[in-house]
Order: C-alpha cells, then structure tokens, then sequence
C-alpha cells in the first residue's frame, strides 16, 4: 500500500512539474483495484473498477494506461466519459491531456431535451470531445425505447453542445427502417429557443400549403431560421432570418424574402427585406425599432413599395411609453401614421398622459391626396383635494357613412369634498366641452356646455341595524351654445332636493327608495348634450337580494308631474354550484313595453365538459332575435390510445357554426398524432409530435408567428 501510494504521488508530481516546456497540465487523480508503474516506458498501468479524475471530466473503465511522455491516457472496456451534466459511453478512449480532448469509439449518451421530455439515445461510430463541444461521426438517435424502433435519425456528422443545442449535418429521418425526408442542417435546441417547424393544411378559400422552417446556431450569438411557404392559391413564399446578439440584452436582425406567383399569372417576383434593433439595456426602458420593405408588382410589371416603420419604447415606473408604426404603400403612395403613447409623469406628481390615434392617413385620388385622421389625446390629474380630466377627441374620415362626434376638448374638474360655510360638506363638478358633429365630411351642427354640478354629501338623519334614512340635494347649472346656421344661447337652472330610505329585511335583501323634488328654471334648446333634467317631484326604488349563489336586482322609477313611470330593469346571477351558472337581464318600458332581454346558461358537469346557451331577444326589433348560440367544449378518451377535443359554437341566428374545431390525438408509443378540422374555415391539419423534444416537434401546427401570411 505504501509503495502504491508512493507511485501514486511520484505520477502526479511528474505530471506537474515535469516536461517544463511544454503547457502546464493539472494534477491527475487515479483509484483502481491494482495499479502499476512501468519504469522502462514511464507509464502507469491501472486494472479494475479504474476512476481517473481530471480538471472537470471523470473517466471510468476496466482497464487504463498513461504514458508520461506523451501525456496520453488509453482506456478500454465499458468505458464512461462524465462531463458536467452527460455521459458518453464507449469501448476505447484515447486521450491527450495537453490538448483536453480525446476520443471515445464506438459511442453512446442519453440525453434529455427538455425536463418534460422523454430520453433521447444517441450512438456514433467515434466521438471527438473537446471543453465545451463534442464532434460525432456516423450518428444514429432515437426518442423510441422499442428494439425495433419506431423511427430514428442518421446523420454524417454531429455538433453536441451540452445543455445548449445539437446540430446536425447530413441528416435522414427514417420511419419503419425508410427514408423519408432530408435535411442538409438541423439544429435540436436543448434550451427550448429553437424550433422545427412543418405544417401541412388545406382550407376552402386558400387550398393546400405547406409550411417547412428550421433554425440553424453558427454561434451562441448568431443564429436565425431558414423558413418557406408553398401554397395552392397564394404563392410560394422562401425567407432567411438572422439574429445577432451584440450584447446579453441587444440584438440586431435581419429577414429577407422571395413570393413567386408565376404560375397564379403574375411573371414578376416580388421581394422584402426587414431589419430591427431590440434593446434592453436601459433598466427604465425598452427599445424596438424595424423597418419593413417589400417590393410589389403589378401584372404590368410596375413595381411599387409596401413600406413599415416601427419605433416602439416601453418604460417602467414614470418614463414614457410610445408606439408609433408609419406606413407607405401603393403606386401613388398611400400613408399611415399610428402612434399609442402613455407617460406617468415625475415632474408632475400623479399625472398622466395619453394619446392614441391615426394622426396621418393620406389616400390618394383621381384629383388630390385627401388626408383622414382620428386620434384621442386624454390627460389626468390628480390633487389631494381634486382630480382634473382633459379630452381631446378628433376625426375626419372621407366617405364615411356614419356620424362623427369631437370632443376639442372636453374638460372635467372634480372636487370630491369641499367644506362650504353654513352648507357643510359639498362636492363640485365642473365641465366645459365643445362638441361637433360630422357627417360624409360636412359640418352639420356644434355646441359649447358649461355645466356646474354642486351634490350636498349626504346626511344621515337617521338609523340602526336595519334602517337608514339619510338626506341629500343637488344644484346643476347649464349654459350651452349650439350651432345650426349661428349660434344659439340658452340656460338651465336645477335645484333638487330629496331623501333616501333603506330598508335591510334580512342580511340578504333590502330596498331603497329615493324621493326628491327638483325645480327647474329655463331650459336647453334641442337637448344637444343629453342633459335631461325632470322638473317636479321624483321617486326612485331599488330592490336587491345578495347572497351566496343568487344576486338579484331590480331598479325603477316615477316622475309625478308628468306622470312617466321609468323603465324597470331586472338583473339576476344564480350560481348553485361551480358546475352551473345562469345569468338573466332584461328591461321594461311601460310604452314600448319588453325591451333586450339575455340569458346565458353555462353547465360544467366535470371538467372536460362545458355546455353553454346563449340567447338575446328585443321584440322591438323587426328581427327580434339578437343572439342564439349553443357552444359545446368537450375532452374525452376514446381509448387507451385516442383522446378527442371538441370546440363548437352554433349560431342560430346565422343558421350556422360560427366556431367548430375537432381535433383527434392518437398516441403512437412514441410519438403522437393529432388531426385537427375546422368546420367554419374548412382547414385540415395534422401535427406530428416527438415525445423525445415535444417543444420543437417536427409538428405539423406551426407556433405563432411561424406561419408565413400574404
């Protein structure tokens, strides 16, 4: 034992401080049944249950020698190379401990792409292996654990970058011992950040298409997708995206792509190109910017450009946020300008700012180019003692059909509680709004509103466990300005006064009853703001029930000098038990009679089930039926190997389905297959996944955005 221990240390010595004009090399640990030292060749010779040990990597075997001269470790017979997280097995390994890498023939590992997936098995005739990749030749894999599996891929030569990636070159797929499909490059991503795609589909409007993309990794920090789109009816569509990552949180990237539409008629092939800059360095703030070209061409051959810039910034906490997209396209240039922004201010405390819209959209004619818009631009205030809102809303569309209202501005100060001498405690809202209405273009009529709003908080006068009585009054004033052929002045005055009794006849239902009289002095002309205001006495009822499964509510009303009776409206939430829901709401005019009225009943008897009815009825109507559908969403298991998914949605108001999916999965050991129909689009499509890497399956559904669209 001594002397063993004494060879043990003299080699590791050897192999420190010896050779010194050659590269430094680490200590080397060795454990084995018997162990040996060969003076006349200086090497060491280790027999049973060998254990070497050096930098990161562990080598096992039955039988291993090292040369000190060379610096070279031969092991044979069930040899295992152990680095970091995997495990290559083999016959024989050859290793140079100057150059840290070595070889290992025949090979095999397991490998694990995902934590929900199954094991993949790889086998190579040699494997070369270096720090930070492997190099396999002649591979073979397989994600199916039959002796006779399923399917299998067969490559030239393999990259094995552990916990990062695989990629292959040269590679077959085989089904059933045939060759079915070849790929001069593939990449097997084992951090879920790549993704082979092939979707297969047909649909009535669109006919056949066919969908193939892979990724490919040059490097950690180059990398992009190869992607192409055969179609029926749509043309066929080839693209190549690549990304550079310039820093851990900046990328640069770039797509280029070819449609051809020879054989739809159109000779003339159309391109585009595409670059974008995504940053997140800033801790505050995100930046996006790309710009989008295609080029298009007419069956004449005129080109003309499609053109898409986009700069979007995104901030957190107080800095500002915008998205903004600028568009031209068309022969005589058509141009869009959207932008969306929001910014909670600093500088100014509890502000925030708001603007959205189309501020640009130039459509050109047989005379001139006409330009339309419509944007919203909204900014809130908030004080400790009052909150100030500013609206301003403009539109202008050429031929549009429908009315357009603008707000510019509409202005709206709030004082939730002013203490006012001998009144007590008020609250004040303030309005100043100019509005104008358009149609087709044209100035049809305008206003101005200042509108002065004064609520006495309310007073309780008296109550207890089960009843309340308070008190309550309001001023309004009105002054409004319309426009026809000029302008026309006229002003309100209303005083209401009233009190308001509750009545809790258990912890579940009460009522309230709202009595008031309100006198009224001049009025508005043509009412162009909707400021109805009643003049005489009023008496308002609410009745509700509130419990654990049911909430009930019906709201009416009467004003007494003109004898109106208000509509009655009528909600109702019944929920028995989480598996049933049924929600009803309805409203009755006592002239015109039952107004909308839904319902929606929704039935869960388990949780691969869910049944619905949804139905709306305004007998107003020349066609009274507003909504009738019938949605059903089921899973079942057919058999121990198909399982069906079902997601329909009849409308009976359109005679027809309106959402109807059917999708059958079949498990195939190890794979499965699903095929999916889609009734209303009438599109088939199949989707073939590999339990081995289910996250990027040679899937025949693409993820979102993989589908290239026209």
């Amino acid at each position: 034992m001594a002397k063993l221990t004494m060879l043990l240390m003299s080699f590791i010595l050897v192999l420190v401080v010896g050779q010194p004009v050659r590269a430094k090399t680490m200590p080397v640990q060795i454990a084995a049944d018997h162990i040996s030292y060969v003076d006349h060749t200086k090497s060491l010779e280790c027999n049973g249950n060998v254990v070497i040990k050096y930098q990161d990597l562990i080598i096992k075997a039955d039988y291993a020698t090292i040369d000190q001269n060379q610096e070279v470790l031969l092991a044979k017979n069930k040899v295992s190379v152990i680095k970091d997280d995997y495990t290559l097995q083999g016959d024989s390994l050859l290793y140079y401990f100057q150059k840290q890498e070595g070889r290992l023939s025949p090979a095999q590992t397991l490998i694990k792409a995902s934590a929900k997936a199954e094991t993949l098995k790889i086998t190579a005739e040699e494997v070369l292996f270096e720090e930070e990749v492997a190099l396999l030749q002649d591979t073979w894999m397989t994600g199916c654990d039959l002796a006779k599996p399923h399917y299998h891929f067969t490559a030239k030569r393999v990259k094995y970058y552990p916990e990062q990636r695989i990629v292959f070159y040269h590679v077959w797929y085989h089904e059933h011992g045939l060759k079915l499909l070849y790929l001069p490059y593939y990449v097997l991503p084992l951090n879920n950040d790549n993704r082979f795609e092939f979707n297969l589909g047909w649909s009535e409007q669109g006919g056949w298409d066919l969908y193939l993309g892979y990724n490919y990794a040059l490097t950690d920090h180059n990398y992009g997708k190869f992607k192409s789109s055969l179609t029926e009816k749509k043309g066929n569509k080839f693209g190549l995206e690549h990304i550079t990552k310039l820093t851990p949180k900046s990328k640069f990237s770039q797509e280029y792509s070819l449609l051809d539409r020879g054989y739809l008629g159109n000779p003339h092939r159309n391109y585009s190109y595409r670059f974008a800059y995504e940053n997140r360095d800033f801790t505050k703030l995100k930046l996006d910017a790309s710009l989008l070209n295609w080029r298009y061409h007419t069956l004449a051959g005129e080109p003309y450009d499609h053109r898409t810039y986009q700069l979007n910034l995104t901030g957190l906490n107080t800095y500002p946020s915008l998205y903004s997209k600028y568009q031209i396209t068309g022969l005589r240039p058509f141009r869009v300008l959207d932008v969306n922004s929001y910014w909670s201010t600093k500088f100014w405390a509890n502000t925030n700012l708001f603007v959205k819209g189309r501020f640009l959209e130039e459509i050109p004619d047989a005379q001139a180019a006409r330009e339309s818009f419509n944007y919203r631009i909204s900014l809130t205030k908030r004080w400790s003692w009052s909150n100030l809102q500013v609206d301003y809303n403009e539109t202008k569309l050429f031929n549009n059909p429908n009315t357009i209202i603008n707000q510019r501005p509409n202005i709206v100060w709030t004082v939730p509680k002013w203490q006012l001498p001998l009144i007590g405690p008020v609250k004040l809202v303030a309005n100043y709004k100019y509005q104008e209405t358009l149609s087709l273009t044209n100035f049809n009529n305008a206003g101005i509103r200042m509108a002065y709003d004064l609520t006495k908080l309310p007073v309780t006068l008296w109550q207890n466990q089960k009843l309340q009585l308070t008190l309550n009054s309001q001023f309004k004033y009105r002054e409004v300005y319309t426009h026809n052929d000029h302008w026309n002045g006229s002003e309100m005055y209303g005083l209401s006064g009233g009190i308001a009794f509750v009545d809790r006849f258990t912890k579940h239902f009460r009522t309230e009853v709202h009595a008031g009289y309100t006198q009224k002095w001049g009025g508005i002309r043509d009412n162009y703001f909707g400021d109805y205001l009643y003049n005489g006495t009023y008496l308002d009822n609410l009745w509700k029930w509130q419990s654990q499964h049911l909430t009930a509510t019906l709201k009416t009303g009467y004003i007494v000098e003109t004898d109106t009776k208000k509509p009655i409206d009528l909600t109702l939430y019944w929920s028995p038990s989480p598996k049933e829901r049924l929600s009803f709401k309805t409203t009755y005019d006592w002239v015109q009679e039952l107004g909308q009225t839904d319902l929606s009943l929704k039935y869960n008897p388990n949780p691969q089930v869910l049944l619905a009815v949804n139905l709306g009825y305004n007998p107003r109507y020349v066609a009274p039926w507003t909504r009738r559908e019938f949605e059903v969403q089921t899973i079942n298991q057919l058999t121990t190997k198909i399982r069906s998914q079902i997601i329909s949605r009849y409308d009976f108001f359109r005679n027809g389905f309106s959402d109807a999916k059917i999708r059958l999965i079949f498990d195939l050991h190890c794979r499965q297959l699903a095929v999916d129909y889609d009734w209303v689009a009438k599109r088939y499509q199949l989707q073939l996944v590999f339990k081995a890497f289910p996250d990027l399956p040679l899937a025949l559904n693409p993820p979102v955005g993989g589908q290239i669209s026209f």
